[in-house]
């Protein structure tokens, strides 16, 4: 329960039982004695609202910021948890058989010149057709893809959540 204690200047300070035979400081800059716990009790009894708001709470801004980095937040907690699920499923991918792929395809050391030759006329003859890229090259480079956008997912994430909370704090009065 609290109760209002009147200042010469006209205003009511809201006053708790805890506060009893202390001072207290009006808007005005009067100091005032707070009364007895038998004194407070003679005192008008406080509504459950202040009388006049003592911290402005949210504005328009603040209530726009807080949106805004909610929305980055949530795209960047998104965007990260996406590509990171992809990047898991590429990642198992990326490891290099590039030994075995040597050793399967070199036979050619073994060929005897005749042999060496004919491997050469049907190669000229058919082309040594499009280069293939092997698929662990073309694994790694996702890989390397989606973890770039895995931090970009980060940073957005980070860069939302920062704002928001620091709109919980910054700018806002304080409550009595």
């Amino acid at each position: 329960m609290q109760y209002l204690l009147p200042c010469a200047c006209g205003q009511k300070l809201r006053v708790a039982p805890a506060q009893a035979g202390g001072q207290v400081s009006c808007g005005c800059g009067q100091s005032l004695t707070v009364p007895t716990l038998r004194g407070l009790k003679a005192l008008e009894p406080a509504p459950d609202k202040p009388l006049s708001p003592t911290a402005p709470g949210w504005s328009a801004i603040h209530g726009l910021v807080f949106s805004l980095s909610l929305v980055v937040a949530a795209a960047g907690l998104v965007t990260a948890a996406y590509y990171l699920w992809l990047y898991s499923a590429v990642q198992q991918h990326t490891v290099d058989y590039t030994e075995q792929w040597i050793a399967e395809s070199a036979p050619v050391d073994t060929l005897t010149p005749v042999q060496a030759l004919q491997v050469w006329k049907d190669n000229v003859e058919s082309g040594l057709h499009q280069e293939l890229t092997p698929s662990w090259v073309a694994a790694r480079a996702a890989a390397a893809h989606y973890l770039f956008w895995v931090k970009v997912g980060g940073c957005l994430l980070a860069g939302g959540l920062l704002p928001a909370i620091a709109t919980l704090y910054i700018g806002r009065g304080r409550k009595n």
